[in-house]
C-alpha cells in the first residue's frame, strides 16, 4: 500500500507546491510508483507537472479531484500520466467547493422524465455521500488504487477547508513546509491543533507529522537568522520533528512555474533542487522511523 503524505500550512506561498512537485519528480526518478493529488484551484501542480494539461477556466467537463468528490467519477478514471508521476488535476472550481451535491442541474435535467431511474440515482448518491461521510471522501476515493502506488502526494489550498480536513483524514504523514514568517508560525500552530484534534477524535488513526519543512531559506537575511533561533524552538514546543534540510531560496525557485517544469527538471544543479534531494532522503528515512514506531506501539 502507498504512503499518503499530505503537504500542508493553513497559509498560502510557503512552499507547498514546488516541494510537491519536486518530491514526485524525484520519487519518479528513482523508480517508485507515484501519485500526485492537486487539490489546490490556482493549479500549479498541474501546471509543473506538465504545461499542457492544466484543466482551464472555462473547462467544466474534463475529470478533476472536484468530479471525485462529487462522485462524478472513480479516482482511477481521473488519473492522467505525466513525467513526473501520475496525477489527478485540480480545477479552479474548487474554489466553492463545500462538499458534493446530491445531484446536478445537468444531472436533473437528464433524469427528470424517467422517475425510476431518478429513484436509483439518488438513492446510490445519498449511499455514497452517508458511506463516505465529507471528511472520508478523499480517503474512500483513494482506497481502489492505494496498493498501485508507493506514494501519493497531496498539495492541498492554503486554508483550512473541508479540502484540507479531506487531506488530513486519507493521509497518514503530513509534511509542513514553512518560512520565517510570523503568520507562517502561527499557521504551524494552528495545523498541529487541527491534526491533535482528528487524533483525539480518532486514535486508532495513523496519522502523524513526519516534520516541518523550511523552505526559501537564506542564512544572509534576516529571516533566515530569526528561522534559525525560532523554529526548532517551536518544533520542540509543538513536539513535532523538525527536517535538518533546508530547502534554500534561488531565483530558479522563482521561476520553475513560468517555465513549466518542476524545479528538478528545470535546473537539477540549483540549490534549491540540491537541497531537495536531500530532503526527500532524510523524508523516506522519518517514514521508516514512525512506521517502526506504530509496529513496536
Amino acid at each position: 500500500m502507498a504512503d499518503i503524505i499530505t503537504f500542508a500550512n493553513q497559509k498560502g506561498g510557503v512552499g507547498k507546491t514546488i516541494t510537491v512537485s519536486a518530491t514526485a519528480s524525484i520519487l519518479t526518478a528513482q523508480g517508485y510508483r507515484v501519485l500526485m493529488i492537486d487539490q489546490d484551484a490556482q493549479r500549479n501542480l498541474d501546471m509543473v507537472a506538465d504545461k499542457k494539461i492544466a484543466i482551464s477556466r472555462s473547462d467544466t467537463t474534463s475529470k478533476s479531484i472536484l468530479t471525485v468528490l462529487n462522485g462524478e467519477c472513480s479516482m482511477e478514471e481521473a488519473i492522467i500520466t505525466t513525467p513526473i508521476g501520475d496525477l489527478v488535476r485540480a480545477t479552479n472550481q474548487l474554489y466553492s467547493w463545500n462538499g458534493p451535491p446530491i445531484i446536478s442541474a445537468t444531472e436533473f435535467e437528464s433524469l427528470k422524465g424517467e422517475p425510476d431511474k431518478l429513484v436509483s440515482f439518488l438513492t446510490e448518491r445519498f449511499q455514497y455521500i452517508s458511506d463516505g461521510d465529507s471528511v472520508h471522501l478523499l480517503g474512500n476515493a483513494l482506497a481502489p488504487v492505494a496498493d498501485k502506488y508507493d506514494y501519493i502526494l497531496i498539495d492541498t489550498n492554503p486554508t483550512l477547508t473541508l479540502l484540507t480536513l479531506n487531506a488530513l483524514y486519507a493521509t497518514q504523514f503530513v509534511v509542513i513546509p514553512a518560512f520565517s514568517e510570523k503568520s507562517s508560525a502561527e499557521a504551524i500552530v494552528e495545523l498541529c491543533e487541527t491534526i491533535q484534534k482528528i487524533k483525539i477524535f480518532d486514535p486508532w488513526r495513523h496519522l502523524e507529522i513526519a516534520g516541518i519543512l523550511m523552505t526559501k531559506y537564506d542564512v544572509r537575511t534576516r529571516a533566515g537568522r530569526r528561522h534559525d533561533r525560532k523554529f526548532p524552538n517551536l518544533a520542540a514546543r509543538l513536539g513535532v520533528n523538525l527536517f535538518q534540510s533546508k530547502i534554500r531560496a534561488s531565483a530558479k525557485a522563482a521561476e520553475y512555474v513560468e517555465a513549466g517544469q518542476d524545479i528538478i527538471r528545470y535546473d537539477p544543479k540549483c540549490n534549491t533542487s540540491l537541497d531537495y534531494f536531500e530532503f526527500v532522503d532524510e523524508l523516506k528515512a522519518r517514514i521508516n522511523t514512525i512506521r517502526e514506531a506504530w509496529d513496536n506501539g
